[in-house]
Order: C-alpha cells, then structure tokens, then sequence
C-alpha cells in the first residue's frame, strides 16, 4: 500500500493476515505474495507522515489490526498520485477507497462501525468530508502559498530536505497558480480563521467523546486523528 502525496514519500508492506513480509515494488512489483499488498507512506522528522491522508490510511492500519512494514522504494501509484494500495494484486487509489477496499477484506473489523446507524453514518461522513475537502485546501495553501513551505521543508525527512529547498520557489509558484485557479487565492488571516471554525467546530463536536461518535472507534475517528495529530 502506497500512502502520502508526491513530496511525502515512503513506504510500507501490508498483508490482511498475521503474515507480514516486504513484496518488490518495481513496475508491477511481482513476487507478492497473494494475501500481501504494499504501502507507502512518508516518515516525516517530526510525525509518521505531513499528509492527513496518509495518516488516515496508517492509523486505519493500526484500529483494524493489520500489520505492515515500512518499505521506501516507490511513492506513486498507477494513477501519479498518493495514497495507493496493491492488494492481492488489485491497485486501489485514495484514502477513502482505501479504507473501504481493505473493510472488504476484514469485515469483522471494528464492529462499532457496523452497529452505526445511518444517521451517526451520515454525521461521520459530513465530518471526513468538511476535513479531507475544506480544511486540508487551507492547510496546503498556507503551507505551499503563503508560508511557501519554508516552515514544510524543515519537517520533512532528511533525505528529501535538500531536494526540496531547491525545488521550493518553483513548488511556491506552482501551488499560487494551482489555488488561484480554484478561488482560493486567499491571504495568512483568511487562512487561519478559516482553519480554527473548521477544527473549533470539531472540537464542540468531540465534547467529552473519546471518539467521533461515542464510546468505540470507528475509520471515521481515522480521518479526524489525521487532522488533530
């Protein structure tokens, strides 16, 4: 499973039974192991991964009981971009189609979700999609725009520092032309404010909960840890 956008690279191997071993991971990675599938997801210097994305997906990993392995060869999937999985050699792209691939393969797996009803459902999936749709455009521009990933860079893995502090003024101009073109050329203030209702709400949605929607996890506490580590 690959996990992380393009400038977070790293990796990890996957298998939905107790087995864990590191498949190869060049072109079609052949020699998987057919219960096994392949991740990759960025370690940062300061946290597992800067992506919420990819966080999601690991700490998906982790409530499910699966167990990986970090493998570094190869960041993108099929499609160019990050998070992707290869399971039983099938590539599945995307955090959410992720979450749901691997469900499949586990339904036993967090039976509080299960028991969820429809409208707790739909309370989860309004929330996921107000963070992985809204808050994380805020995030990305100040990182990229505004800050023009000068607070980004240092955090990253040491490997990929140098290569992306010269790639920095070129990626800053890349990223204003990219949020502009989606309205979202916005200033440092605008930015901030809109980050704090976003997770402000959050907050006064959590309470006194441990979790999202009551006393057990379900994936959806997933994509909020992803936003609030």
């Amino acid at each position: 499973m690959y996990l992380g956008p393009k400038l977070y690279r790293g990796a990890a191997s996957l298998h939905p039974t107790v087995s864990v071993g590191r498949c190869a991971s060049d072109g079609a990675r052949p020699g998987c192991a057919p219960a096994g599938s392949d991740a990759k997801f960025a370690r940062a210097a300061i946290s597992p991964n800067l992506s919420p994305f990819a966080l999601k997906v690991e700490t998906f990993l982790r409530m499910a009981g699966f167990q990986y392995v970090v493998d570094t060869s190869k960041p993108l999937g099929p499609k160019g971009k990050c998070p992707w999985i290869t399971v039983n050699g099938v590539d599945v792209t995307d955090s959410e189609l992720i979450i749901e691939h691997l469900l499949t393969l586990r339904p036993h797996a967090l039976p509080a979700y299960r028991a969820l009803t429809p409208q707790q459902h739909a309370l989860g999936r309004v929330v996921q999609v107000a963070l992985d749709e809204h808050l994380v455009l805020a995030m990305a521009a100040h990182r990229f725009v505004v800050d023009g990933m000068r607070h980004l860079v240092p955090m990253m893995a040491p490997r990929y520092r140098r290569r992306y502090r010269l790639l920095r003024p070129l990626a800053a101009l890349w990223a204003t032309a990219s949020f502009r073109s989606i309205g979202w050329d916005r200033d440092r203030e605008e930015l901030v404010a809109l980050m704090h209702r976003d997770l402000t709400a959050l907050a006064d949605l959590l309470g006194d909960r441990p979790y999202l929607l009551g006393d057990e996890v379900t994936p959806y506490d997933a994509a909020v840890f992803g936003y609030e580590s």
